[in-house]
């Protein structure tokens, strides 16, 4: 997990709790239950074709690129970021990310995102990408109601002409739709 001490948090490589969420491996490195609700940081490591639904957040996020490409829909827009690249999302926005490359890794930092993948996603000890039929989408809205977090019922990438194809067969459904049923929001 991580070390705490007297001035500062330590989360060593290869250290933090580890969550099965969306097709991804996350590793909360510092919980918001650390840093008295300042913030929480993730790094996130999923396949080509992942995708985390369309939602919006009580507080503002920021990414960070490690290794990888990703598509975001942003507010209504579509951007693509890759590694080294940072961007932050105004709470309230919605937003959703798609993995392009064959696997990316990126930092989400937020105000309390553990807190809700503890309770959508599935604890594992198992360094390594989940199995791709690991998805409970009544487990997702109870913990988005719990959090703060909104989901938003639609697929924002199903437009967006980019193909994802690879040699390889990708681990997660390549357009795989959002797990929330498809209705009109209000």
């Amino acid at each position: 997990m991580q070390n705490q001490f007297r001035h500062y948090i330590a989360a060593d490589a290869g250290q933090g709790e580890m969550i099965w969420f969306s097709g991804a491996l996350l590793t909360l490195k510092i919980g918001a239950e650390s840093t008295g609700g300042a913030f929480s940081m993730t790094e996130v490591l999923g396949p080509e074709g992942c995708m985390f639904p369309l939602h919006t957040d009580p507080r503002d996020e920021t990414l960070h690129v490690l290794e990888g490409e990703l598509r975001l829909a942003i507010g209504g827009e579509q951007r693509t970021i890759a590694a080294g690249d940072t961007l932050m999302i105004r709470r309230g926005v919605p937003h959703a990310i798609k993995i392009l490359s064959e696997t990316a890794r990126f930092l989400t930092m937020n105000g309390g995102h553990g807190h809700f993948y503890r309770l959508a996603g599935e604890p594992t000890l198992v360094r390594d990408l989940p199995p791709s039929s690991l998805q409970d989408p009544e487990r997702l809205r109870n913990a988005a109601e719990e959090t703060g977090v909104a989901l938003v019922a639609s697929n924002p990438f199903r437009e967006y002409p980019y193909p994802i194809t690879r040699d390889k067969s990708s681990r997660c459904a390549e357009e795989r739709l959002n797990p929330i049923r498809e209705t009109a929001t209000p």
